[in-house]
């Protein structure tokens, strides 16, 4: 469902609020990613499922699926979320660091390189040209970020090299070690778990976690100045509801 209301319109609170709570359609909240359950990358471009104008568009990357630990300090949940919120929270239109393309670690030599193509993203889109489906799977710690198992898979025939994979290990510890984020999110309730594992994991041969699900509807960077105004706006509405006749 898109959204056509700005993050601004919606009550701010913790994930243990949401989870207490679930009848709450949805709410905003400020966390920050601590582990990755699940990545699923594919290629768009080469994806015939895909209707055509989604494969002509500029970037090539989908993210079907991708599940992310979050943390608010109140509560550990597990995040669900596709397309570009997924791609938000991995950071993929972040820069690498200068050391990385320096030393030629993930980048192809003879390639003139621009600011487009110093971008994470961009990486990843040169991975894809040559595994139409790339998935990683954590079966290490949920709640510690450092202490992540990582497999990473591949759909075609091609071998994965020791440089690409890396990357993509990269890809996923980058994340866990980032910014706050602003996050409107809904609970899933047991229905809508068990749609995601029928038509997004099961085939993979992985699950949802014990811990709460929650879907993803918008992400931001979390702007301090930007929540204190959305912050007082919500206390005013409040007052003007309870000083109204």
């Amino acid at each position: 469902m898109k959204l056509v209301a700005s993050l601004g319109t919606f009550s701010s609170g913790l994930i243990s609020e949401l989870v207490q709570h679930p009848d709450r359609e949805l709410m905003r909240f400020h966390c920050r990613v601590v582990a990755v359950n699940i990545l699923v990358f594919t290629n768009c471009k080469k994806d015939v499922h895909l209707p055509l104008e989604f494969r002509s568009r500029q970037h090539q990357i989908d993210i079907p699926i991708a599940g992310f630990v979050l943390d608010d300090g109140s509560f550990p949940c597990c995040c669900w979320a596709n397309a570009e919120r997924a791609s938000t929270l991995l950071k993929l239109h972040e820069e690498l660091p200068k050391g990385a393309y320096k030393s030629n670690v993930w980048t192809l030599k003879g390639f003139k390189m621009d600011n487009t193509r110093y971008t994470i993203r961009y990486h990843l889109e040169r991975i894809l040209e040559k595994h139409d489906t790339i998935t990683v799977k954590n079966f290490g710690s949920l709640f510690d970020s450092s202490c992540q198992d990582l497999v990473v898979s591949v759909s075609s025939d091609n071998t994965l090299s020791g440089s690409d994979e890396n990357f993509l290990r990269y890809v996923v510890f980058n994340a866990c070690f980032g910014p706050f984020w602003t996050i409107v999110a809904s609970f899933m309730d047991s229905d809508a778990v068990g749609q995601l594992e029928k038509e997004k994991l099961l085939h993979m041969e992985m699950s949802t976690s014990s811990m709460q699900n929650i879907w993803a509807k918008e992400v931001r960077h979390t702007n301090a100045f930007t929540e204190a105004r959305d912050v007082i706006q919500e206390l005013l509405d409040r007052y003007s509801c309870h000083a109204s006749p």
